[in-house]
């Protein structure tokens, strides 16, 4: 078992998970229970590295928890992993992303590229993105097959 880190202080519990992170937070909570027993852990043993109860581990592993950002690199460090290692899907058998969970991060990434293009720019432009936007969304979209107008 690696050693604790030092001087790191209790962590404190947060919330119930909100139904927006419930999917997330149980990603996490496989992640964080296939390398507890790839390593061959004990909760117990988890526990006490990490410096949390027992039945928090359980809470965490079922996704009833979401992990603070301090938890989530001390399992980090623990297990040897990326941020992308704990925070993305797990690969399917093949080493593929999961379909679902791949279109979900394409869309995050995407709007993360949209927000990179918007820093910077100054309140008319923003006005004006915004406008497009919003005009874009409002547009008449044609019948589907098969639909009356």
């Amino acid at each position: 078992m690696p050693r604790r880190l030092a001087s790191v202080s209790r962590v404190q519990k947060p919330e119930p998970v909100s139904e927006y992170m419930q999917p997330k937070a149980e990603m996490i909570g496989k992640i964080i229970r296939q390398n507890r027993k790839l390593r061959r852990f004990t909760d117990e043993q988890l526990a006490d590295y990490l410096e949390i109860s027992q039945s928090y581990v359980g809470l965490l592993e079922r996704g009833k928890r979401v992990p603070s950002v301090e938890l989530v690199y001390r399992i980090m460090e623990l297990y040897n992993l990326t941020p992308n290692e704990v925070l993305l899907p797990p690969p399917d058998e093949d080493g593929h992303m999961i379909a679902e969970e791949r279109d979900s991060y394409s869309v995050i990434q995407k709007k993360n590229a949209i927000l990179s293009l918007l820093e910077g720019m100054d309140d008319d432009d923003l006005d004006f993105i915004t406008s497009v936007v919003s005009a874009y969304n409002k547009r008449a979209l044609p019948p589907v097959d098969g639909e009356e107008e």
